[in-house]
């Protein structure tokens, strides 16, 4: 009976209409779009298609199985409901809902692992994830010595890495961090999402090591590495019980100090000598779970943040609300009145909305300034808006963004237009202020060396 139940072509049971031929053989109506004679006895259908409504109404009125019953699912199934579940079905290895597995319990969203782009967007809009293209990275783990003090479990913000040199297929690799009270230690781990080797059998590992801040060759003077964990093949539940857990004791007398941790990460297909790069590592920033970042980002947008900072046009001082920090000259803020303004409009500015991002630019802006090597400042024209073709806002997905561009000094490729950014969009990171083509490329000349 169940050889009758399903299309001859693409052995489905069909979810919509069922046609058939003069002489009673059926067909999906997906498949039946583009037939002119029956698959099976090669009649023509003619000019109007006859309906199969009796088997129609038969398998309306079963259930049927997952397409995953062979891997566990125990799913009963409308005929209409089998394509959708089959879709974030928690057996189909194709499409896992992993965002519970790592600590998200309120995230039921279901991400497939074929596709790159949309799970870092999902990861940095909705979980504050950090994210840099590279298979080496220092991850600086802010307010760390509050995190420890806390009497609860905590997890890190996710890190998401895409190297370009690590395996033929796009890959992206996840590090995870937690705390437990308990055991009083933390742990670290590292998940491969998406993409494979050269080879279908190459597998990851991944060095860890704290930095002192002491050291001027950024050598971990205590390191150790993992297997990185498969998404697709391990079960990705193991990556909360790390092998390797590092008492709080000895990680605060192994750093000078545990305000902020950094911690090195370097991926590479196992049993392979990856050489390092001689360069300085990029550097991302991820948060605790007992830092509530969506508050935060919130708080950008509705609340008037007090900096300690004076206004270098109309003296105000403190800046209130959003701080416009020169990324040229040594010293030179503006408010939010002065900006708009166009005072100084000659320089790049980044937008400064949070004490935390204050804090942050005020320890790196030493080495973060944009070349300031040409002659003739460049200002901007005011009686129309700037077209900068071929960019695109990473909120909205329009493009070109028109007006004023806004691009993320701690993301490797994000942007926004002035609609999003006034929304909040990826408010936890600080942007910088493009107003003109000349401002975006001289500001990209510098961005590999300013980028926090």
């Amino acid at each position: 009976m169940e050889e009758h139940q399903k299309c001859p072509i693409c052995f489905e049971i069909p979810a919509q209409e069922i046609y058939q031929c003069a002489s009673g053989h059926t067909v999906c109506g997906s498949c039946s779009t583009n037939l002119e004679l029956c698959p099976q006895c090669r009649d023509p259908y003619g000019s109007k298609k006859i309906r199969n409504r009796a088997l129609e109404q038969i398998l309306d009125a079963q259930t049927f199985d997952c397409i995953h019953k062979d891997k566990g699912c125990k799913e009963k199934l409308k005929r209409q409901e089998i394509s959708n579940h089959a879709d974030v079905c928690p057996f189909d290895k194709k499409s896992i809902r992993f965002c519970q597995k790592i600590g998200f319990e309120d995230c039921d969203h279901s991400l497939d692992p074929g596709n790159l782009s949309i799970i870092a967007k999902h990861f940095e809009e909705c979980h504050g994830a950090a994210s840099e293209r590279s298979s080496q990275v220092i991850v600086w783990h802010t307010d760390f010595s509050s995190t420890i003090k806390a009497n609860k479990n905590s997890k890190w913000s996710p890190v998401l890495l895409s190297p370009d040199k690590i395996g033929s297929n796009n890959s992206l690799f996840m590090i995870l961090g937690r705390v437990d009270v308990r055991r009083e230690s933390a742990s670290w781990g590292c998940l491969q999402i998406c993409g494979s080797g050269d080879k279908p059998s190459d597998t990851y590992e991944a060095e860890f090591g704290f930095l002192n801040s002491a050291s001027e060759t950024k050598v971990p003077p205590f390191r150790w590495i993992m297997p990185v964990i498969n998404a697709l093949e391990d079960d990705i539940d193991c990556i909360k019980y790390s092998p390797i857990e590092v008492p709080l004791v000895f990680l605060s007398g192994l750093c000078l100090s545990i305000e902020d941790i950094p911690v090195s990460v370097f991926i590479q297909a196992k049993n392979k000598s990856g050489e390092r790069p001689t360069q300085k590592l990029p550097e991302v920033w991820t948060f605790s779970s007992q830092v509530d970042y969506k508050a935060i980002a919130q708080s950008a947008v509705n609340t008037a943040v007090s900096h300690n900072a004076c206004c270098d046009e109309c003296s105000e001082n403190p800046i209130l609300g959003k701080r416009y920090k020169c990324l040229q000259c040594v010293d030179f803020d503006l408010c939010d009145i002065c900006m708009q303004a166009g005072t100084h409009a000659h320089h790049i500015f980044a937008v400064v909305g949070t004490a935390q991002q204050s804090r942050l630019f005020r320890e790196s802006f030493t080495r973060i300034r944009v070349t300031n090597n040409e002659n003739t400042p460049v200002r901007p024209t005011r009686n129309r808006a700037t077209i900068f073709h071929g960019i695109g806002c990473d909120g909205c997905e329009k493009k070109p963004i028109v007006g004023k561009q806004y691009k993320c000094l701690q993301c490797d490729d994000y942007d926004l237009c002035d609609e999003c950014m006034e929304g909040g969009n990826h408010s936890l990171h600080i942007f910088a202020v493009l107003t003109t083509q000349q401002e975006r490329e001289r500001l990209m000349r510098s961005f590999d060396q300013i980028r926090f």
